[in-house]
């Protein structure tokens, strides 16, 4: 995300809370105080570098068939938003699946998606920089290139032979084993 767009973000949650803050004791307090959790809620983790775009149903498939996913494979979801990419390769390949989500309403929904498909795994509340990702056997990333450049470090330090799914961009500093270009899918091996 581009610094301008982050400011005016934060000047509007400013804005939104000042104002919240002076309608305590009025109507208007609830309305407003709705309307302050929506932009935190989608806007919020652009600040730590992820805002929040669902990968395309239609790519689900594509993504695991790139990696051969297998039942015994531990997959983790870095940035997992709604959650629906886990619950769909835990309940079609059997996958054991970890989320790690900022945001507490997503974190929330992706748990109960989780839930409801019968999922083997759960969504962590937290910042993916912060999260081991040793025990990985394929990491999935759908991130802007800004933060895919910044996370690099990050996913080098999975185990030798972990799988680096990466859906759009690129990540330069890794070695680059299968490509689906049409479909924007990269896979790299640590």
């Amino acid at each position: 995300m581009p610094n301008s767009f982050r400011t005016k973000v934060l000047i509007l949650l400013f804005l939104l809370f000042f104002i919240l803050i002076g309608s305590i004791n009025t109507l208007s307090f609830y309305p407003i105080f709705v309307l302050f959790l929506i932009v935190l809620s989608k806007y919020g983790t652009t600040f730590f570098g992820a805002s929040w775009i669902s990968t395309p149903k239609n790519k689900f498939n594509k993504i695991a068939k790139a990696v051969m996913m297998k039942p015994s494979q531990r997959v983790y979801d870095l940035g997992c938003g709604n959650g629906k990419f886990l619950a769909y390769v835990s309940k079609r390949y059997g996958v054991f699946v970890r989320g790690v989500e900022l945001d507490p309403f997503r974190w929330l929904y992706a748990n109960l998606q989780l839930k409801i498909a019968g999922a083997k795994g759960h969504v962590i509340l937290g910042n993916f920089y912060k999260t081991d990702i040793s025990n990985a056997d394929v990491v999935f990333i759908y991130l802007p290139q800004d933060t895919v450049d910044k996370i690099q470090q990050k996913l080098k330090t999975a185990k030798k032979g972990t799988l680096i799914v990466s859906y759009v961009s690129a990540c330069k500093k890794l070695r680059l084993v299968k490509s689906l270009k049409n479909d924007r899918i990269y896979v790299y091996r640590i």
